[in-house]
């Protein structure tokens, strides 16, 4: 399967909208937009326990606006003109296996990448006085391998375990200069990589099923899971989580959960700190 997406949208103004008319008539309301995408997906199977599978991805994205700080004749005079294009695309390729009493494998792994650009010109009396150029990259690598199946029976039902284990690494670049008086200088060079270990594992147990005429209780499901992340050079942690469906008929269900989370520094507040501490 392929799609292909296509959009063209231009600018709205100032002079556009009544409700802006205290406003430089130039200035950018909602920014002109150009924006294509692709996306890709497909499935093969190999043999009768074993098949291939990949997603694929890429978009790119353009827009202009003009910013006026004070009442002007256009940005060009007094102002500043914002171009931005960003880049991405990824692909994500998978073999699936089925194993012998009903287990299933999946080895899956990702590779993706963006990058954007900024141009910022700033004008004053006509002239320009500063050009800002930011640029961002973002890459992203990683590969997983799963199992589900069944591991014995209960009275609701099988009891089945979901297990995994992974890496995966993210780098970030930030590559920002200036020119000014045509000088060109570095205002902010960052590259920050950070590599993560995890693993996993689910545990569901149908304690009470419909067939068990059970007073009270059409269903009673019990779910475990337990994730473990090994964040380089920051930190290492267990994540629990525990939930209960109970049913006492047919169409009305009860849910519970209890679980504990971590959110890790993104990237750039590790490199930033890093900074600060050398």
């Amino acid at each position: 399967m392929i799609a292909a997406d296509y959009q063209d949208s231009t600018e709205i103004s100032a002079r556009q909208r009544s409700y802006t008319s205290n406003v430089a008539p130039d200035t950018t309301v909602i920014p002109a937009q150009e924006q294509i995408s692709l996306v890709m997906a497909g499935h093969q199977s190999i043999t009768e326990s074993i098949g291939f599978e990949i997603d694929a991805q890429y978009m790119r994205r353009s827009t202009s606006r003009c910013l006026i700080g004070v009442i002007a004749t256009s940005c060009a005079a007094q102002g500043s003109i914002v171009k931005s294009t960003a880049d991405g695309w990824s692909v994500s390729p998978a073999l699936k296996g089925h194993l012998p009493f009903g287990w299933d494998v999946r080895l899956s792994g990702t590779y993706s990448r963006s990058d954007t650009n900024v141009v910022t010109r700033v004008f004053s009396a006509g002239t320009e006085i500063v050009r800002a150029l930011p640029n961002y990259s973002n890459e992203l690598k990683s590969i997983e391998l799963g199992a589900e199946g069944a591991l014995f029976t209960l009275p609701g039902g099988e009891a089945r375990l979901a297990v995994g284990l992974g890496f995966r690494s993210n780098n970030l670049t930030v590559d920002s200069r200036r020119i000014a008086a045509g000088v060109e200088s570095v205002t902010e060079a960052v590259s920050e990589n950070r590599k993560v270990g995890f693993a996993y594992g689910e545990l569901f147990l149908p304690l009470i099923s419909p067939g068990n005429a059970v007073p009270f209780v059409d269903q009673l499901h019990l779910i475990g899971a337990l994730r473990y992340e090994d964040h380089h050079d920051i930190d290492r942690v267990a994540t629990p989580k525990i939930g209960m469906v109970y049913s006492p008929i047919r169409g009305l269900e009860f849910k519970a959960n209890w679980g504990r989370s971590f959110k890790a520094p993104n990237l750039y507040q590790t490199a930033m700190l890093r900074l600060r501490t050398h």
